[in-house]
């Protein structure tokens, strides 16, 4: 689940889209729902299903995240107006953060599965039902 549903870029030039003529000087919003791509099958098998291994697997494996579409995953944008370094920093900082709670915590889940709000910024709604048990 993205945290954003969505990146918006605003047209430059004139365009032809399918037929439909996008002139110089209007705006349009270009949105590149990757949030909605995420969770159709016909990008992720079992796309609504919880699966990290999705993100393990080799490439031969249909579940492998890289044999969707490009376009289907892209919270950082894409092109020339995509987030520069925060993308690698942002990747760095949760593996770090992961790789130290798992190192130091066993993490468990009691109780019904979390619901998921689905607005601009998608979020867990609580109650968190984590706990962190010390392994030290």
């Amino acid at each position: 689940m993205p945290v954003v549903s969505a990146n918006a870029r605003r047209t430059t030039k004139e365009y032809n889209i399918m037929g439909y003529q996008v002139p110089i000087g209007v705006s349009v919003d270009v949105i590149f729902a990757h949030r909605e791509m995420s969770l159709m099958d016909k990008y992720y098998p079992n796309a609504k299903q919880y699966i990290p291994e999705r993100w393990l697997t080799n490439k031969e494996d249909p579940l492998h995240y890289g044999n969707a579409h490009p376009f289907a995953y892209g919270p950082f944008g894409f092109g020339a107006r995509s987030c520069i370094g925060g993308r690698r920093i942002a990747e760095l900082e949760m593996d770090t953060f992961v790789a130290r709670l798992i190192q130091n915590f066993q993490v468990e889940w009691f109780g019904p599965p979390p619901t998921v709000v689905q607005e601009a910024l998608n979020y867990i709604k609580g109650p968190y039902n984590f706990v962190f048990k010390d392994i030290k």
